[in-house]
């Protein structure tokens, strides 16, 4: 291959702009439904507060339900309810607002439960008092004490970046002028307990707060559920100061009148002379954070009681006193027939942690119940990387949920799962699965199970000692006799250079183990299949340039108007915070600017990415934050961020330049269409119908027909829709040819639409005209791109797991090259002058702290018939060839370019470079 340095050509290729393709596609017209309108949001009017302001975005909300007291004296506690909200990760929070900003919150929030309020007036919002398992909360704000009577607001605000949802809501109410009622310090609590009544709160014994219930120091005390005697309640802390090394906090009930038992391994790990001790890491973090569980005493009458935290000035640090209610309930009759069943656990191949999915009945409805694995504490999965102690059942008392084991609990021996709520046990015991992966050697980040190659063959979590014997196809083992893998201390066994043949029966076949523990025997099939011949060829047939990219690459697109590369670009090897949308100039791919996405209250990190150059727009999908956004070609500035959950899992976004309408992708949705917004007015339009049709992956517009097409990620089908008339139809594809699609391109003098898979490894030829399969071909592990260039008349396609470009002829339907791409490359496109685009994720592939990539340039032998009617390379090259017979006009253009009368851009590349400019 030649690999040469990057080009410093510069200039326009308005000549591609100018050059387009007249082929026309024929197809099955099916049926012709009307594009679906946008879905109601929730609208709350146009009210405005006594400021003269109005709630941002037409008072339109999203992620729950607030309400607030209807009016709130001027300086005073206004106390907030939200429900039907998602909940947030332990360490979440929540933005609090008055006004939008318009009106900011006083810093001190006395007696209130909103912390942190930064310099513009926003508070935030942090656990406990963040919406629980119900999706409800309810806390308290300190409003100003300047504020005149009459309307306002107060705003919720989540990002999804904590690993919650989205949310945007607010409540109306109303300020009064202050009395001279209450006891003076504004938190309108006359009796000074904290909980805002009149008179002094009392406990079922009869017993009362010392103090009258006032407290001492920083910090606010609260338990979210009432608890059954005996049982375990949880007790969260904010706001509170961190104690010197060696200090300790104080636990009572009812200031001691009721003293703390023996825990039982459930709640606190010291209990003194009736009281609980928290020492260590149950103090408050750096945040003023912490929470503790507490076995209350079985013989407590149901009733009020209150829980008390206790801080000394003796051990260095403030003297603390403060309270929180909490109410027992009737003890539950225990139930006598729970049962638990579960599956067999698989182990994580990049942690190395083991999931058990487990089904629970006969517990007490809506208990929260625990779990532990051969004696030690186990984690549920709460979704989104997110883990907790507890999983809460049902009405009926069900549940179903999966367990984590950190570290992981080993493969190929018998545990035990027991399942906890109070004093109702239910046990299983479950065998688990190893992980088994194939990686290029020596590189254990980069996977091969290539026919005719080597790898490394990694098992991951057998116990030490344990061997593996076996690693092959049915009853074939790869391993030579010399070969054996044996687990070490870490539980990872590795054996190194495994051969595989390339012989064409075992492709697709998937990879079996057969291990040894403590002389018992054991095997495993695994999900890792044999794929395609990954060996390289065709590669004298191209040039080809590299450069680095910063890490996080997703897509690129090309604009001809800005002879420029848009590339998006999230890194989540930065904990997903940096995202950067580049503009890369395609002759020294350099990036010539970059900017960070602009958000407005949602998760605007960029993914897709479409360009309209009539209009000179560059759409970006925010998949994270189910929206979209569009900048500004030239400079990359922000024209409009679209709001979020408007399109669940934003994908790919093409553009009918002549409409400006943007067509976005949702491979989630539920509902057999593809959204809509409008360039030109900037507004969602709802969305295109296509019946039969979900989850959309890749899209294909063609610019002169309108016809649109895509793959389904969840089936096996693809989908053509004019988007001027709506006219559609569905193509049902082999389901052994086609899945987990991707990514489709058109070969329009053909009607040959290609189909890449992931899960198949493949590129499909389809010929739509007649509904059939044209040709199956294996291009490399995890086909995830591929485009037609009407330049050079090829196919390309990436295949990311093995790293390559395969290079298609759409004349024979047959690969006739196939190109190193680097590591893990995860996008290809072109520029319509025979030059192909593909970046890679270097980074994520262990080779390169940076991302690539790289352009691919065909010699002059694989260029297109000169009679060809496509944009692009093709028809220039014809024309080359007729004035390489006619030097004389060729002198003459190089002429004409020195003395000015025509600019160097105008001219295609492949004549700048004949003339040297």
């Amino acid at each position: 291959m030649n690999h040469t340095l990057s080009s410093r050509r510069v200039g326009k290729r308005a000549i591609a702009a100018m050059l387009s393709a007249s082929l026309l596609t024929t197809g099955v017209t099916a049926i012709v439904p009307a594009a679906t309108a946008a879905a109601a949001e929730n609208e709350s009017g146009q009210k405005s507060s006594v400021t003269g302001d109005k709630p941002r975005h037409n008072g339109k909300t999203f992620g729950g339900t607030l309400t607030a007291d209807a009016t709130v004296e001027a300086g005073g506690l206004l106390t907030v309810h939200g429900s039907g909200f998602g909940q947030r990760p332990e360490d979440g929070s929540f933005g609090v607002k008055i006004n939008d900003g318009g009106v900011k919150l006083p810093e001190g929030q006395t007696g209130a439960d909103v912390t942190d309020v930064d310099s513009a007036g926003t508070g935030t919002l942090k656990t406990p008092f963040l919406p629980d398992e119900k999706g409800e909360f309810t806390f308290k704000v300190r409003v100003p004490g300047n504020l005149e009577p009459g309307a306002y607001w107060v705003r919720v605000l989540g990002s999804p970046a904590d690993g919650g949802p989205a949310v945007s809501t607010f409540a109306w109410f109303d300020v009064v002028e202050a009395t001279d009622g209450g006891n003076g310090d504004g938190t309108g609590d006359s009796d000074g307990n904290g909980d805002g009544s009149e008179t002094p709160r009392t406990s079922v014994t009869g017993d009362t707060p010392r103090g009258g219930g006032k407290t001492v120091g920083d910090g606010y005390v609260k338990v979210r559920t009432d608890v059954a005697p005996g049982n375990v309640i949880t007790v969260y802390g904010s706001g509170f100061k961190q104690r010197p090394d060696g200090g300790r906090l104080v636990v009572k009930i009812n200031d001691g009148a009721v003293p703390i038992g023996d825990q039982g391994g459930r709640g606190l790990s010291e209990v003194t002379r009736g009281a609980g001790i928290l020492t260590g890491d149950q103090l408050p973090n750096a945040e003023g954070f912490f929470q503790f569980d507490l076995v209350v005493p079985e013989d407590l009458v149901p009733g009020d009681y209150w829980i008390r935290i206790l801080g000394n000035a003796n051990d260095g640090g403030e003297s603390v006193s403060n309270l929180t209610w909490f109410t027992v309930t009737e003890a539950a009759e225990p139930t006598r027939n729970a049962k638990v069943t579960a599956e067999r656990g698989e182990t994580s191949s990049r942690s190395g942690s083991v999931y058990i999915p487990v089904t629970a009945s006969g517990f007490a409805p809506e208990t929260e119940v625990s779990v532990t694995v051969d004696g030690a504490a186990a984690k549920w999965s709460l979704g989104h990387h997110r883990t907790g102690d507890t999983i809460t059942t049902d009405s009926e008392g069900t549940a179903e949920g999966e367990i984590v084991v950190e570290p992981g609990a080993a493969a190929g021996v018998s545990h035990t799962v027991v399942l906890s709520a109070g004093d109702v046990r239910a046990e299983t015991t479950v065998s688990v699965d190893p992980a088994v992966k194939l990686t290029v050697a020596g590189n254990d980040k980069l996977s091969n199970s290539a026919l005719d190659s080597k790898a490394d063959v990694i098992v991951i979590g057998l116990p030490e000692n344990a061997t593996v014997d076996f690693v092959g196809v049915g009853d074939r083992n790869l391993l030579t006799d010399g070969q054996q893998g044996v687990s070490g201390a870490d539980s990872r066994t590795v054996i190194p250079n495994v051969a595989i043949p390339g012989d064409a029966a075992l492709l697709g076949q998937k990879i079996r183990i057969a291990y040894t523990v403590d002389g018992h025997e054991g095997t495993f099939e695994t999900d890792v299949t044999i794929t395609p011949d990954n060996k390289l060829y065709g590669t004298d047939k191209y040039t080809v340039q590299e450069a680095e990219l910063p890490a996080g690459v997703y897509q690129s697109r090309y604009s001809a108007k800005e002879n420029a590369l848009f590339v998006t670009r999230t890194d989540f090897s930065a904990d997903g915070k940096v995202s950067g949308l580049m503009k890369v100039n395609p002759d020294t791919l350099e990036v010539t600017k970059e900017i960070q996405p602009a958000t407005d209250d949602i998760d605007g990190r960029v993914f897709g990415v479409g360009v309209d150059d009539k209009r000179g727009l560059v759409w970006t999908t925010n998949t994270l934050g189910n929206s979209v956004a569009v900048y500004r070609a030239s400079d990359l500035s922000l024209v409009k961020q679209f709001p979020a959950d408007i399109i669940n899992h934003a994908r790919a976004v093409v553009v009918d330049q002549s409409t400006g309408k943007a067509y976005a992708s949702s491979p989630v949705s539920e509902t057999d269409s593809i959204a809509i917004f409008d360039g030109d007015t900037l507004k969602h339009e709802g969305s295109l119908s296509t019946p039969g049709f979900g989850n959309a992956m890749g899209l294909q517009l063609n610019q002169e027909t309108g016809d649109l097409y895509s793959v389904s990620l969840r089936a096996p089908k693809a989908v053509k829709v004019n988007v001027r008339t709506g006219a559609s139809t569905v193509y049902e594809l082999p389901a052994d040819m086609v899945s987990r699609g991707s990514s489709v391109a058109v070969d329009p003098a053909t009607d040959t639409l290609y189909v890449a898979s992931q899960g198949t490894n493949n590129v499909l030829a389809y010929d739509m005209k007649n509904q059939k399969v044209l040709a199956d071909i294996k291009t490399g592990a995890q086909a995830l791109a591929v485009v037609y260039d009407p330049a050079t008349k090829k196919v390309y396609a990436v295949n990311r797991t093995a790293g390559t470009l395969t290079v298609i002829d759409p004349a024979t339907n047959k690969k006739i090259a196939n190109l190193d791409a680097g590591s893990l490359p995860n996008d290809v496109t072109f520029d319509n002058e025979g030059h192909i685009f593909v970046i890679g994720k270097a980074s994520r592939g262990g080779t390169s702290e940076m991302d690539s990539i790289h352009r691919y340039t065909p010699d002059a032998g694989e260029t297109p018939d000169p009679g060809t009617t496509s944009s692009g390379s093709g028809s220039v090259l014809g024309l080359l060839g007729l004035l390489g017979g006619i030097g004389g006009l060729t002198a003459l253009f190089g002429y004409l370019v020195k003395i000015g009368v025509i600019p160097a851009h105008v001219l295609p590349q492949p004549l700048r470079d004949l003339l040297h400019i």
